[in-house]
């Protein structure tokens, strides 16, 4: 709260001598530094070729997927290659969950080794919706093992599918599986 106290002495007032306006803004001044962001990001958004031109035309069309027959040969060299055999095409059973159900199908699996309780499954084409709904069954080592599932690739892609068919052996090799 103020407290009011008396003035000893008050001789001649003095106010502000001059001219005290405050300056407005410019209204140009703000359309400048908008303008020269929207055009910066056009020009930035132009050098990306996000904005006009493009290309017009269908879709591209998705790679071909390598055959299932090609990624079996594949597969199954590189599983010889680490001296595990394969029997081909071996019917399994699995317990697959669907909603509050479980149910058993039968999956013909297309390499696997009752020795050592590991195989794989290559998707395609070719296969029907039994396996395709038993492939997270198919990762569960407790019913069969490991089992290695690949859903395709494109057909340039042997190496790819080698790559990854040496990293599933070297993880059952780290699990002390094989």
């Amino acid at each position: 709260m103020l407290k009011v106290t008396q003035l000893r002495s008050y001789s001649i007032p003095k106010y502000p001598r001059g001219i005290y306006l405050t300056p407005r803004p410019s209204p140009i001044l703000p359309l400048v530094k908008t303008g020269t962001a929207l055009g910066l990001m056009a020009g930035l958004l132009q050098g990306c070729d996000l904005v006009g031109g493009g290309t017009v035309g269908p879709p591209p069309i998705p790679p071909e997927m390598m055959t299932e027959a090609d990624a079996r040969i594949v597969i199954r060299d590189v599983f010889a290659e680490n001296g595990i055999e394969l029997n081909e095409d071996v019917p399994l059973q699995f317990e697959i969950e669907l909603g509050d159900s479980v149910a058993i199908r039968d999956v013909l699996v297309d390499g696997y080794s009752s020795e050592l309780r590991t195989g794989f499954e290559y998707f395609s084409e070719d296969d029907d919706y039994d396996v395709r709904a038993a492939s997270s069954a198919m990762t569960d080592t407790t019913q069969h093992g490991p089992i290695f599932v690949n859903e395709g690739v494109p057909e340039e892609s042997e190496q790819f599918l080698e790559e990854q068919t040496q990293a599933f052996i070297d993880s059952l090799r780290a699990m002390g599986w094989i």
